[in-house]
């Protein structure tokens, strides 16, 4: 079997954009950002013409759309691979009905480009559980098993351009009711912020100028109050790789 026909592992990798932060003193309420950045893929491209199935078939990626690319291997390590993977940035969502109901899930194409020169070989289908920004981890075709495309052509670009991209930060979520503490979490997605990797809390008995690491990043808490605490931000949440885990039926 020749290596480009290997069946290899890909995952999307999300990489924090380093934050940018003033050292002036803030107001934050319940539910506020301390700190927020935008989550960024490791690779990033446009299609340079309509890139479709053939025949008149399926629209895959108008000129000019992007496409996110996939890392080599899997969450628990990334590997060098002998193609490069990218998938459309925004899915389908559909409908499966059961016997016991209905459940919902997320369709969309991923391109693969064996010799790295800028034209897709070829199209596969993924389908997903939908989430708040996408999660994908694949094994893709052999070559023979590639949908063929009209169109194919796309060039890279710089990864800060990536439109729509997710959030990530660190917020704010009020006083603990038992010891008075002002709590927080790390937060993503694309709109409300959903809570990850729990609670961190202050040291208690601390009312102030309190140095709070959460996450790579640094703030003091100057002054608390029933409703709001004033805060510095002292250091921003570092550029690092950020991955998400899930298990289960969508």
């Amino acid at each position: 079997m020749r290596a480009k026909e290997k069946a290899e592992t890909f995952f999307l990798l999300w990489v924090v954009e380093p934050a940018t932060i003033d050292r002036e003193k803030f107001t934050v309420r319940k539910g506020d950002f301390v700190q927020k950045t935008r989550l960024l893929p490791v690779g990033l491209a446009e299609a340079d013409e309509d890139i479709r199935l053939p025949n008149g078939g399926q629209l895959i990626s108008g000129k000019g759309d992007q496409l996110l690319q996939l890392a080599g291997g899997g969450v628990y390590g990334i590997k060098p691979t002998s193609a490069t993977v990218y998938c459309q940035a925004k899915a389908e969502v559909r409908t499966s009905k059961g016997l016991i109901g209905s459940s919902k899930y997320e369709s969309r194409f991923c391109l693969i480009d064996f010799e790295r020169d800028g034209s897709f070989d070829g199209a596969f289908p993924v389908i997903g559980c939908p989430y708040e920004i996408p999660l994908l981890g694949l094994k893709a075709p052999k070559q023979g098993a590639l949908q063929h495309l009209d169109g194919s052509r796309y060039r890279t670009v710089p990864v800060a351009g990536t439109r729509n991209a997710p959030s990530v930060g660190i917020v704010y979520s009020g006083i603990a009711p038992l010891d008075g503490d002002p709590r927080f979490f790390t937060a993503f997605g694309s709109g409300t912020p959903i809570p990850l990797f729990g609670e961190k809390h202050t040291k208690a008995g601390d009312v102030s100028g309190q140095r709070v690491s959460f996450g790579g990043a640094a703030f003091t808490i100057l002054n608390k109050s029933e409703k709001s605490i004033e805060v510095r931000n002292d250091r921003p949440i570092p550029s690092q790789p950020f991955v998400i885990v899930r298990n289960g039926a969508c």
